[in-house]
Formats: C-alpha cells, structure tokens, sequence
C-alpha cells in the first residue's frame, strides 16, 4: 500500500510538472491491475494523458476494467485513433462486457471504428442473452483435427497462436466443426512428432451451450479443475470458450448477487462508491418498504392477543428474545441449503434427505432453546406457567424455523428462482409471524385465557 501511494505521489507530480518522459517510465512497468488502481485515482484530464502513454495492450485491459461512468468520460475526450486502438486491442469478450454498457446509438459508432471481422465477432457476442455463456466466451482458441500429426498441431499454433487468448488447451473438431475432445499443449509437446493427435487427445470433455447461464461454466470449471470451458451451439459446433479470466468475474459476480438478495439489496450496477446515493437509496428501500408492510401483520398478531398480553403482561418480555432466535435459526438454516445448492452439493431431488436431517437438527436446537429460554422466564417471573409458555413456544417455533428455513430455498430452486431471494429479511419475517402466532397459541392455552 505505501509503495502503491509512493507511485501515486510521483505520477501525479510527473503530471503537474508535465514531465511526461517521468509519467511514461512509471506507467510502462506497471501491471494491468496496479494501472487501474493509479488510474482510478486521477482525475479525467490526467486518465486521458497516462492512457495515450500507456502501451496499447495495457490501455485496453485497463480501459475494460474501469467503471462505465468512467469509461464514457475518457471516449469522450479520445482522439479516433486512440479509440480504435483501444477497441482493436481488446479481447473479443472483453470488448462486447463494455459495450454493453452503452447506448445503442455509441455502440454502433464505437463498432465503426474496428476492422470488419473485430466487428462481426463484437456483434456475434452481442447477439446471446445477457449471462449467457455464448455473451461471455471468446472465438480466439486453438482448434486441431484428429488427423494432424504432433509436428502438425505444433506447427499450426505457433502460426495462430500469437492472435489467441487462449492456447494451453487445444480442441479437437471434427467435420462441421463438430468437437470432439480436447489435448494439451504439454501433451502435444511431449509426444512423439508423428503420433496423431487422436491418440492423445481426450475424448471425454465437458462443455456448455452457448445459451446456457454463465453460471453452469463457473460450476463445470470449479467441480472439473477446467482454466476454460468449451462452447458449442445447438449441433455440437465448437463456437468458443470462457476462459479463466472471465470465469472467476462470474463467480465473484453470482456470489455478490447472491449477498445482495440475501440482504434484500437490488443488485448494484457499480461498485459502492461508484454507485450515486440516490441508486444506493432505490436499491436499497424497495425491499425495506415491502418488508415493513409485511411487518404489519405481526402487529395485527399482537392486537388480536391483545387481552391476552393485557392478563399476563410478563409475556412481551420474551417476544423479542423469541423472534430473535426463530430469525437466526432460519436463516443458519437457508444460509447452509442456500450455499449447497451453489456449490451443486445438493439439489431439489435431497428433499427428503434434507427434511430429515434439518427436522432432527431443528428438534435438538428447540429442546436446547426451550430448556434455557424457559429457565430464564422462571427467573424474571417466577410463574410455572411462563416457563412452560417459554419453554414449548420456542421447542416449536425454532423446529418450525429451522424447517421452513431449508425448504424455503428449495422451493425457490424447483420454481427456477433464485434462491438467495429467500434468505434474509423476508425468511426472517416469515418466521416472525409463525413465531409470534405460536408463542400466543401456546400462551392463550396454558393461560387458560378466553377469548
């Protein structure tokens, strides 16, 4: 961090003073990632110079990383060549994440300033849904056929492989670009120049289709150790793949999607300090609003009970400590289903395993719950009967709690929702009004109160 700061003083003085001999020497050692972080702490004005000193490929990864508001500054103020080298220099997949961010009208303009075939496989990309695996892959991979020889494969990606974004792994297709397997780069070199390539390729592969959600390629990547996974069409024609790069933004893109719905937060088009309060506010209140409103019929439960809280007023001590509990056992519950269905540990089809287990789990946390919660009642009000209140009204609440925090994102999953959508605030306010017509249920019943 110091040393980052240290370079941060001397490239902003090297600006100042226009010593740009200074600026470009600082700038051309730095790392991609090391530049956006410098490059995000200057203003416009200063981005645009550093950018026309930076090497073309460094500026294009730079410039895919920096948030859209950012980006449509520095266009703004770019000369056509510098945007045409930009653009020109980006990965395919690369250029199609950051044009979608802009309006159609800029986006055609900014598709005119590339060569022809930059262009066709821009447009080819921009063509799938959004999250789709198709929108994330890339064209430039190395494909050899079955009947090429090592010295053949060799030959042709040190041809090709120069203009790839990719060529570790090789794929093998055969006619009507129809794939057949992959082979390595180590097994291409290691092997004997005239074995073929179908004697040492691997014909078990695992691939998804191009509309498939980008998700279903980080799963196949992390549960089978892949650095990129095949795309193929609807035939079985290989089209491209999504490389490793692209893979980890996926599943550091789901996972915050999944934190967001979990609090019952919108998902944000920026980073946090990129993001406006204002957006930060609509995303944010959408789902208190509704919450709050959900709310009310907890506090319809407790005007209905209201001769009941009036005859044993000692009951409302433990509302809060019981809705508490009811909301921390469900969402330790969901939480667990809710990152095991991530994971792909567990699906729909477990149902009954789950019931069992989280039933039997929900039974030992209530009976622990209920003995201390019950004691505790006793303690402050000395009356049997609260304690037995206490004590059954949290047995049966946590149990239900629990339950109905496993099966909730469950259900979500078979509909085809997300689960993370259940988990949060919304779990817990349907737990707090079961929570609170048990704990009166109960309460009305030992009481022996009427009405």
């Amino acid at each position: 961090m110091e040393e980052t700061r240290e370079i941060l003083g001397r490239l902003q003085e090297g600006l100042r003073v226009k010593n740009f001999r200074d600026v470009k020497a600082i700038v051309s050692d730095l790392h991609p990632a090391d530049a956006l972080e410098l490059i995000g702490e200057l203003g416009t004005m200063e981005r645009v110079i550093v950018f026309r000193l930076l090497h073309k490929q460094t500026a294009a990864e730079v410039f895919t990383d920096l948030p859209p508001d950012q980006q449509s500054d520095l266009l703004e103020l770019f000369t056509e060549n510098q945007t045409t080298e930009i653009f020109e220099e980006m990965d395919p997949d690369d250029r199609a994440e950051v044009l979608e961010e802009f309006p159609a009208g800029v986006v055609k303009e900014l598709l005119k300033s590339i060569s022809p075939a930059e262009r066709q496989m821009t447009s080819t990309l921009l063509g799938y849904p959004e999250q789709s695996s198709g929108r994330m892959m890339t064209p430039e991979h190395v494909e050899v056929r079955p009947n090429w020889t090592a010295a053949q494969a060799i030959e042709h990606i040190r041809r090709v492989g120069a203009n790839k974004e990719m060529i570790y792994v090789c794929y093998v297709i055969g006619s009507y670009r129809k794939l057949k397997g992959t082979v390595s780069l180590k097994d291409i070199l290691l092997a004997p120049e005239d074995a073929l390539i179908s004697n040492i390729m691997t014909r078990k592969y695992f691939s998804v289709n191009t509309l498939d959600d980008q998700e279903e390629a980080a799963q196949l990547a992390k549960k089978y150790d892949l650095i990129a996974v095949p795309v193929v069409d609807q035939e079985n024609r290989l089209v491209g793949i999504v490389t490793i790069d692209d893979l980890t933004d996926i599943i550091e893109a789901e996972a915050s999607e999944d934190a967001y719905r979990m609090a019952g937060i919108a998902e944000l088009p920026e980073s946090y300090f990129n993001t406006k309060t204002i957006t930060l506010f609509q995303k944010r209140v959408i789902w208190l609003v509704l919450l709050m409103i959900a709310q009310t019929i907890s506090g319809g439960i407790l005007k209905h009970y209201e001769a009941t809280l009036q005859a044993v007023v000692a009951l409302v001590f433990f509302v809060p400590m019981l809705v508490g509990s009811a909301g921390n056992t469900a969402t330790q519950s969901a939480t667990l289903i809710i990152r095991g269905l991530a994971v792909g540990e567990i699906d729909t089809r477990s149902i009954s395993k789950i019931v069992i287990r989280e039933s039997l789990m929900g039974i030992l946390i209530g009976l622990l719950l209920g003995v201390v919660g019950g004691v505790i009642a006793y303690i402050m009000g000395g009356d049997p009967r609260l304690f037995a209140t206490v004590s059954i009204a949290f047995m049966i609440t946590v149990f239900v709690s629990n339950l109905v925090g496993a099966l909730l994102p469950l259900g979500f999953k078979f509909m085809k929702l997300d689960p993370a959508v259940s988990s949060g605030p919304a779990i817990t306010t349907i737990v707090d009004i079961a929570g609170l017509l048990i704990y009166f249920s109960v309460a009305h019943s030992i009481f022996n109160l009427s009405g």
